[in-house]
């Protein structure tokens, strides 16, 4: 459900400002899920949670999963992927 995935996404936002990237990488996870399911892998709420996913995975010191991710983003909005340094 689109309400669902939406609220996941913004409480993962609140855990990623909040330091705690575990917890807000599993919220983005779900709010995927459920985008996926409701809106589709192209809108831009989808997207926009891949991107949080990819910030989750750079907090916890994971730049290649991160770099994957906004790759991804860029291939689906046929957009050149940025320097990670420029995340």
């Amino acid at each position: 459900h689109t309400d669902t995935a939406n609220t996941a996404a913004n409480l993962g936002d609140a855990y990623l400002r909040l330091d705690e990237p575990d917890k807000a990488l599993e919220l983005f996870e779900q709010a995927l899920a459920g985008h996926k399911t409701s809106v589709g892998d192209k809108h831009p709420r989808y997207l926009a949670a891949l991107g949080l996913k990819g910030l989750a995975e750079l907090e916890l010191g994971k730049p290649d999963a991160a770099e994957t991710l906004e790759q991804t983003i860029s291939q689906m909005l046929e957009l050149p992927s940025p320097p990670l340094e420029q995340l």
